[in-house]
């Protein structure tokens, strides 16, 4: 079995909850464990501290977590007694350390974009309320051109990290999930 030390963090429906001085808190607390997570992960992926500095944040090396964690990525089967939505269409789930690791992944592809645009950022919208991503870390500054006029749209990047992983469910993921995520949103960057 992996040995994964994980971080815990709040959970969406906790995110939902905070007011915005709590959810500032919380903001500046994750972003300070960014670099930390995104060293950790890369480490546990079998690189090296001085590789590390050498590739980390290359969109190529998405490419290499990414293989590292459908090496290790496990699935389960939904407890019995369980509440699923109706929208779970899937015998299986992720399991729960796989979750923490798809959060750390997610923390990695945040900063592989805020090292590599400078018109991007981490940032956190308190509204509108009951917006999915409300109080979350957010990619913020991608541009997306395919309207017009052109609007201002975010990135949530553990999410998106989570949407790819889901992939392993029907049996459809690739080495490339990440990286091609990465060159299509690469698009909408100003």
């Amino acid at each position: 079995m992996l040995e994964y030390q994980i971080l815990n963090t709040l959970s969406r429906q906790e995110l939902y909850n905070l007011n915005e001085e709590q959810t500032r808190e919380y903001f500046d607390w994750f972003i300070a464990q960014c670099p930390i997570r995104s060293a950790y992960v890369f480490k546990m992926a079998g690189y090296e501290d001085d590789s590390f500095q050498n590739i980390a944040y290359t969109p190529e090396s998405l490419i290499t977590i990414w293989e590292w964690f459908l090496s290790v990525a496990n699935v389960e089967d939904y407890p019995e007694n369980s509440e699923r939505t109706t929208a779970t269409r899937f015998e299986k789930r992720l399991t729960m350390l796989t979750e923490y690791i798809i959060r750390d992944i997610g923390m990695y592809l945040g900063e592989t974009w805020v090292h590599n645009y400078t018109t991007l950022y981490w940032n956190f919208h308190t509204k509108p309320k009951k917006n999915f991503f409300q109080n979350a870390p957010i990619i913020d500054g991608f541009l997306d051109k395919a309207y017009s006029p052109p609007f201002a749209c975010y990135f949530e990047p553990i999410h998106m990290a989570g949407v790819q992983a889901s992939k392993i469910l029907e049996g459809k993921q690739r080495i490339n999930d990440l990286y091609d995520l990465y060159t299509l949103w690469a698009k909408m960057v100003p």
